[in-house]
């Protein structure tokens, strides 16, 4: 078992929390990266680059470290949990909440719809993507 995993949160200047993720490597800057070279589409994203074109700062701080992705899954659930996410009266944008083991995500209807479209226009998948993507699973 691997324990390269941390879990972050992503704050305003004023230190409120708007999103809670895991990962390893670099992933806690790559929401800011997205936001800032318009890779990414969507509410967070979008607030993200306004508060950067308004010249404010988004923090990124480690809260966990050197934990394993089931750890990760559990510390990011509990905290989102906690502080909830905006839908559910608190400042997280958060789309997905962990439900019981590491991976078991729900997707809001709005968000499978969204992905469904998002493959679509792809196009066609060639044999060395699919087997890709079945490794990856």
């Amino acid at each position: 078992m691997k324990n390269d995993y941390y879990v972050y949160v992503l704050k305003f200047e004023d230190g409120t929390p708007f999103y809670v993720g895991k990962g390893t490597r670099s992933r806690l800057n790559f929401h800011v990266w997205a936001a800032k070279n318009n890779k990414i589409n969507g509410e967070m994203y979008e607030k993200i680059s306004a508060v950067i074109s308004e010249g404010k700062k988004i923090i990124a701080e480690k809260l966990c470290t050197g934990i394993s992705d089931e750890q990760a899954c559990l510390v990011e659930s509990f905290l989102i949990k906690k502080i909830k996410r905006i839908r559910d009266g608190g400042t997280l944008y958060n789309k997905i909440i962990f439900q019981g083991a590491c991976g078991e995500w729900t997707h809001t209807d709005e968000q499978k719809q969204k992905m469904r479209k998002a493959w679509k226009k792809r196009g066609p998948v060639s044999d060395e993507t699919r087997r890709k993507i079945s490794l990856s699973h």
